[in-house]
């Protein structure tokens, strides 16, 4: 009898990790914290390698970037041309930086989502020793590059769409009356984006998970059954969103006190005060960054555990009301 009710209570905690059931957004997000969390271990074990060399890039190239416009800024006020150069070179150096972060962060994508797409197939996580199949991986980073190519041009529009009022009718005085109209609109023209960008990141999941279709075939077939569900995807993304901020929050809370020692010091050397900063500082700086990079990342997977879970309610809900409608026409 005992025997009987461990294995019921087994049965019971595997159930509920089936993507392929009818949820409301509290049990996607349940669901997909559970997920991470029952496979964290596994989850580390395949990505930690591209994760922290993504880190390792963005942190580099911020703290490269950040001192390069503040050499920049005192080698301006102080006539100093060698530091506004030496400003320069950092500055690039810090776009090489960030674009090598791109590879690392898609590589890493691509085996996080291929693990997720394991799953979706066979209920089940790969194992920490199990190896990931290296032509699945490709095939997933390729998709998650395009997907990011898109979702950049996306929001570019959006961007463009949404400034156009001010680029066009702006008076350029700032606080000037005329302006107000403009900027309400500008408002209403970043909601109606909003609402209408947001069920891209169901169809983003469907492109990440279905591989029978391309991204166009995706966004014509996927985009209509997100947005009858909106109001599910808008409640997990308010939700998200709050305990990300507050999480980030907290994360970012050491970096933030750097960067502001590292603020007031530029201010200083700017008006020709010697820096107070020690020589470790930069260091410092990129420990403080990837550590943060790393344990953020980590973090925001959940956010797509979730999201995963979203798209498969979706698409059961929709199934079933296609099915129903079936049912009403056999009638």
């Amino acid at each position: 009898m005992e025997k009987m009710n461990i294995e019921q209570e087994k049965t019971e905690k595997v159930a509920p990790l089936t993507v392929w059931k009818s949820r409301g957004y509290n049990r996607c997000i349940a669901d997909g914290y559970r997920l991470f969390a029952d496979n964290f271990s596994s989850i580390v074990r395949h990505t930690w390698m591209p994760l922290a060399l993504f880190a390792l890039f963005v942190a580099i190239g911020m703290v490269l970037g950040f001192n390069g416009v503040n050499n920049q800024m005192t080698g301006l006020s102080t006539y100093n041309p060698a530091m506004v150069q030496k400003g320069s070179v950092m500055i690039i150096a810090s776009w090489v930086a960030s674009l090598l972060s791109l590879v690392a962060m898609n590589i890493m994508y691509g085996r996080y989502f291929t693990m997720l797409r394991q799953h979706s197939l066979t209920d089940r996580m790969p194992m920490k020793k199990e190896k990931l199949v290296k032509s699945d991986v490709r095939r997933m980073v390729r998709r998650v590059w395009i997907a990011m190519i898109a979702f950049i041009i996306v929001f570019a529009i959006a961007i463009a769409i949404t400034a156009a009022p001010l680029k066009i009718w702006y008076s350029g005085i700032f606080g000037d009356p005329s302006n107000y109209a403009l900027y309400g609109i500008s408002l209403v023209l970043a909601l109606v984006c909003f609402v209408l960008i947001l069920p891209i990141y169901n169809v983003y999941m469907s492109y990440i998970i279905d591989h029978s279709k391309g991204l166009l075939k995706t966004l014509t077939t996927q985009y209509g059954k997100s947005l009858r569900h909106w109001g599910m995807l808008f409640a997990i993304f308010i939700v998200t969103a709050i305990i990300l901020a507050m999480i980030m929050v907290v994360l970012a809370l050491p970096l933030m006190i750097l960067m502001y020692a590292d603020n007031i010091n530029t201010l200083g050397m700017s008006q020709g005060d010697p820096s107070g900063l020690p020589a470790t500082f930069s260091l410092l700086m990129v420990i403080t960054m990837f550590v943060v990079t790393m344990a953020s990342y980590y973090i925001y997977m959940i956010v797509y555990a979730v999201m995963y879970y979203a798209y498969g309610s979706i698409e059961t809900q929709e199934k079933e009301r296609k099915e129903a409608k079936e049912r009403e026409r056999q009638l």
